[in-house]
């Protein structure tokens, strides 16, 4: 009764994986077995010559798997090294509607923008939406049908908008659904590290362009289902660079386009879904218009040159943009050619850092926390050791725009 084996081994157990005491060293199985199973390191590696099998001296990768890299190395291991599928229920959940959104929103743009009205929207907006789904051999249920109808009224909202801004704005739509790959007029960013290269490539959602005598103006548009910004704090951590990583390669591939020179306008994120907002009373069609519109508005930042302003619609431009604060362009919402410069060769400087941790078989498991949770969507908690309560993640600093590139400056004078 006084001693008891299996007591003294759980309560060892216990102890061991709360941290309580330290490691046992014996040569004994059961207590081996023990601390094997509670070993936490994790700096996981694996060896040089496995991450080349896995992703080869040239890695070719979307802006997704370098921000999915930059949240958690284990994480984009599990996804984009060992290519582990988790089990799906075939449902309508975010990204099957964003895909239906963007699929209805290309089309309509490519096809029919200029002879689209008001009154027919709804009825294109069905259209593709239901060409999406025998494509794609979706079933027509209830639900289905709620959803695609839900959805139908969203976009033809926004196709709404769009025809509206033409009516201030001199950039019109050109490019939508515009592939970014080594057969496409727009090659991908491409960047070299010890012998070895790092090549992103993609699909940008829309380029707006307007034209003078010389140079050639353009802004880059995202669709986003869910409410984003462009925060370049985040860029400086590897995360959501897709915008920046899209209008460098086809500021670069320009060339191809056009003789003139390039001007980047603005970077921006569209809303591809009308957010539900509760209002206090019945709104007339007046200002039910103008709540939609605040919805609308595209967030990002925009070149502070002043042709670029005009052509972005001027004083006008905030009833698209949301740039303004008290009747002024936001200063921290705006950027100079100089300025977004040294931000993409910071860019490149991170794809080659990324691209080197990759091939030395960097895998650990550090995943971000705060405004960005890497454990939030990551589908592989399940072999991962990371304990929240014991270990350490990773919490992103706050800076404004402006103080990143004072940063950036600073580098460049240092």
């Amino acid at each position: 009764g006084i001693y008891s084996k299996r007591k003294v081994l759980d309560n060892y157990s216990s102890l061991l994986s709360n941290n309580k005491v330290f490691k046992i060293d014996l040569d004994e199985p059961i207590i081996n077995k023990i601390n094997d199973a509670n070993n936490h390191d994790l700096n996981l590696r694996i060896t040089n010559k496995n991450a080349l099998k896995l992703y080869s001296n040239n890695i070719i990768c979307s802006p997704s798997s370098i921000e999915t890299y930059s949240k958690c190395k284990f994480y984009h291991f599990c996804q984009y090294g060992l290519r582990l599928k988790v089990k799906e229920k075939r449902l309508f959940d975010n990204r099957e509607v964003g895909t239906i959104v963007h699929y209805i929103l290309e089309n309509i743009i490519k096809n029919d923008i200029n002879k689209v009205e008001i009154s027919n929207i709804y009825e294109y907006a069905k259209h593709y939406a239901f060409k999406y789904l025998e494509e794609n051999d979706k079933l027509m249920d209830d639900v289905t049908k709620y959803v695609i109808s839900s959805l139908c009224k969203s976009t033809s909202l926004i196709i709404k908008n769009i025809i509206s801004e033409k009516d201030i704005s001199s950039f019109k739509p050109k490019y939508v659904e515009f592939k970014i790959d080594k057969e496409s007029i727009i090659k991908p960013i491409c960047v070299s590290f010890n012998d070895n290269t790092i090549t992103v490539k993609g699909v940008i959602d829309r380029v707006d362009v307007c034209e003078d005598n010389d140079k050639y103006y353009f802004r880059v548009i995202d669709y986003k289902t869910g409410g984003k910004k462009l925060r370049l704090d985040d860029c400086l951590e590897g995360l959501n660079l897709q915008m920046l990583l899209y209008v460098l390669a086809f500021k670069n591939g320009l060339s191809n386009i056009t003789n003139k020179k390039p001007v980047i306008s603005a970077l921006l994120y569209y809303p591809a879904l009308v957010k539900e907002e509760k209002a206090k009373r019945n709104l007339n069609s007046e200002e039910l218009d103008l709540s939609i519109k605040k919805r609308l508005l595209m967030e990002g930042i925009i070149n502070k040159d002043s042709a670029s302003i005009k052509m972005l619609g001027g004083d006008d431009m905030a009833c698209y943009i949301n740039v303004s604060s008290r009747g002024k362009i936001n200063e921290e919402k705006t950027f100079g050619i100089e300025e977004l410069e040294l931000l993409f060769s910071n860019i490149k400087t991170t794809l080659a850092k990324i691209g080197e941790d990759m091939l030395n078989g960097d895998i650990s498991i550090n995943p971000v926390k705060g405004r960005c949770d890497a454990c939030s969507f990551c589908e592989f908690s399940s072999i991962c050791a990371f304990d929240s309560e014991n270990d350490k993640a990773r919490y992103l600093k706050n800076y404004k725009n402006s103080e990143i590139f004072k940063m950036l400056e600073g580098d460049k004078d240092a």
